[in-house]
């Protein structure tokens, strides 16, 4: 299974983006940090780290929508 952490972070860090539709992302410890509006078009972000958190929203505003986040994470971290 490929890491995709970097290169989804990579994406994210644009700001206001648009994921490839029905595309797997899998991302391990830290997770990403969505920056903008995201819209997932139907992706699903696979987290296959086995503590912290799959997603974090940096700031007022952004937001992830239309996207499936699946594995393991702590919601609480």
């Amino acid at each position: 299974m490929a890491d995709d952490t970097a290169s989804l972070q990579t994406l994210l860090d644009g700001g206001n983006v648009t994921l490839l539709a029905g595309h797997t992302y899998n991302i391990r410890s830290p997770g990403v940090i969505v920056k903008g509006v995201v819209n997932g078009n139907n992706a699903v972000i696979n987290y296959t780290g086995t503590s912290g958190r799959a997603v974090r929203m940096s700031t007022s505003g952004c937001s992830l929508s239309n996207v499936t986040i699946q594995g393991q994470w702590n919601y609480l971290a």
